[in-house]
């Protein structure tokens, strides 16, 4: 069950722009917020328009401030500044995982391509690369400025690699709370969308390369439909859709043809932190789409050394 949501801020208002939704999310989970600011070791003097944090005890009274300003009173709202500068923000943030026992980390980047070449992008995947906890990572030009944020349908993609059952663990979770829909989804490729090393064998053994698509559409959709029948077991609403195609580009088309509200990504990341960023299906999804993602390590950072 997801708790306590932890909301790191660098005092821009760029990073502010999460706080309604998280607000939102924390009524709607019953969940606590943690606000938190790791000071930077050579901090510039303005970060994203606005002056930087430059002491702990002036970023104590401006996550006070900003406690005091966006959260409701029923809403439980800790403070919690890192006394230490740090050159590795994404490592400091992970480690307080011990310390404050945080279960989803809530946060912002900012334009289209933000999760590929911006700051804050970087510090997302970062922290999926080295946290157990999930990223829910939205774009703070798509941000309302309510406290709608109430998804109705999340959208998971699936592809049977081992840790898979985390973010269905999650997902359950998020539509128990929510009320909310969930569809599953896997993508299986094409004759003529095969990459890598599966794309050259399929020159030599065109008829078996089609025979063994068939048979992997058809298992997909058995692996979904379990996960479906599970969940409808206890009284979710599911549904259960294979596509054929690229990964990526077929899971965004899903996401605007079935009007999802939050995309739902498993991540591996065992190749580090550049290759995950750069070369997965989650990054090259995460990056293009229009919906909030919640990013879900599949395995602990010891099990990728």
């Amino acid at each position: 069950m997801i708790r306590t949501l932890l909301v790191p801020l660098d005092g821009s208002r760029m990073a502010e722009s999460i706080l309604p939704a998280a607000a939102a999310l924390a009524g709607s989970l019953d969940a606590s917020i943690v606000l938190l600011h790791i000071p930077e070791r050579n901090p510039p003097e303005n970060i994203h328009g606005n002056p930087h944090l430059q002491t702990a005890a002036e970023a104590q009274r401006y996550l006070n401030e900003v406690a005091r300003r966006f959260f409701p009173s029923e809403v439980s709202v800790r403070t919690h500044v890192h006394m230490e500068s740090s050159k590795d923000v994404a490592g400091s943030i992970a480690a307080h995982s011990q310390e404050i026992d945080f279960d989803l980390v809530v946060m912002c980047v900012h334009g289209r391509h933000a999760l590929r070449h911006l700051r804050r992008g970087f510090l997302a995947q970062q922290l999926v690369s080295r946290s157990t906890a999930p990223v829910l990572v939205f774009r703070a030009g798509e941000l309302s400025g309510d406290r709608s944020f109430l998804p109705t349908t999340l959208l998971l993609p699936l592809d049977r690699l081992p840790g898979h059952d985390r973010s269905v663990a999650v997902t359950r979770d998020l539509a128990r709370a929510w009320g909310a829909r969930v569809v599953l989804l896997a993508v299986v490729p094409t004759f003529f969308t095969l990459t890598g090393r599966l794309s050259a064998a399929s020159r030599l053994l065109p008829g078996t390369t089609y025979q063994a698509l068939d048979m992997s559409k058809e298992a997909a959709y058995e692996y979904l439909s379990g996960i479906q029948r599970s969940l409808e077991a206890e009284g979710l609403s599911a549904a259960s859709i294979v596509l054929r195609g690229y990964p990526a580009r077929t899971i965004r088309r899903a996401a605007r043809r079935y009007a999802g509200d939050l995309l739902i990504l498993c991540t591996h990341g065992r190749a580090g932190a550049e290759a995950f960023w750069f070369d997965s299906v989650a990054s090259r999804v995460c990056s293009r789409t229009h919906l909030p993602c919640l990013l879900v390590p599949a395995v602990t950072p010891k099990s990728r050394d």
